[in-house]
């Protein structure tokens, strides 16, 4: 019972002592994979109408509502903000 707890707290130190990675490392900001817009939706007739927008064009939309029953309809969503990283100001030397 002893080792259990000298070796959780162990793992606690570890985890408290790792510094936090940083959220951009590089500079380049890439959306969530969530924030990808496809321009086509399969509306789905399985018993009750499903509506997947997850298509990148329109045949393969249709390869899908073959199998199933539906139609396949452009997306009524707009896509997503694009998000631009801004420039940073250049910091302007001193001169006396």
């Amino acid at each position: 019972m002893r080792s259990l707890l000298v070796g959780a707290v162990t793992a606690m130190a570890l985890v408290v002592a790792t510094p936090p990675a940083k959220a951009d490392p590089f500079g380049i900001w890439s959306p969530p994979s969530w924030a990808t817009w496809y321009p086509w939706c399969a509306h789905l007739n399985i018993g009750f109408e499903q509506v997947s927008c997850a298509y990148t064009s329109f045949p393969q939309c249709m390869a899908t509502v073959r199998g199933v029953g539906g139609y396949c309809a452009e997306n009524l969503y707009p896509p997503p903000p694009q998000y631009v990283r801004a420039a940073r100001k250049a910091k302007k030397k001193r001169t006396r």
